[in-house]
C-alpha cells in the first residue's frame, strides 16, 4: 500500500487535472468544514473527456515542435537544396543533419504512437 502522504499528493495531483472530483458529505446541515466528509469522486464520462483533451493536446504540441524544429534548420535544407553544393560543405552540415533526423525521428514516432492511442480512444 502506499503511504498516505503519498496517495493524498496523487489524488490532488489526480483532481487538479480533472480526473477526480471533491465530493462532501455533510454530518449536518449547515455544511460545516469540521463537520463534514470529503471523499475524492471519479466520474468515469469526466476522466474520458479529459484523457481525450490531452491527447489531443499532446499531439498538437509534437506537430508544433515538429514543424518548429524543421522551421529552424529551413537555411540548412535550402542551402544542402542547391545543385552546386560541394562535399565540404556537406560534410560541415553532417551534424546539423544528423540531429535533425534524431529529432525528426523522434516526434515522428511519438506522434505515431499518439495517434495509436486516440484511435484506440475512440475505438473504445
Amino acid at each position: 500500500m502506499l503511504p498516505l502522504k503519498e496517495t493524498r499528493e496523487v489524488l490532488y495531483r489526480l483532481m487538479r487535472a480533472n480526473y477526480l472530483t471533491l465530493q462532501d458529505i455533510p454530518k449536518t446541515a449547515d455544511h460545516a468544514p469540521s463537520r463534514t466528509f470529503y471523499t475524492f469522486r471519479a466520474v468515469p464520462h469526466d476522466a474520458c473527456k479529459t484523457l481525450l483533451v490531452n491527447l489531443v493536446q499532446a499531439l498538437l504540441n509534437v506537430r508544433l515542435r515538429l514543424q518548429h524544429e524543421l522551421l529552424k534548420e529551413k537555411e540548412m535544407f535550402d542551402l544542402l537544396g542547391q545543385s552546386n553544393v560541394t562535399k565540404a560543405i556537406f560534410l560541415s552540415k553532417q551534424d546539423q543533419i544528423e540531429r535533425v533526423k534524431e529529432v525528426n525521428k523522434l516526434m515522428l514516432n511519438t506522434q505515431n504512437s499518439l495517434v495509436t492511442m486516440l484511435d484506440l480512444f475512440a475505438f473504445y
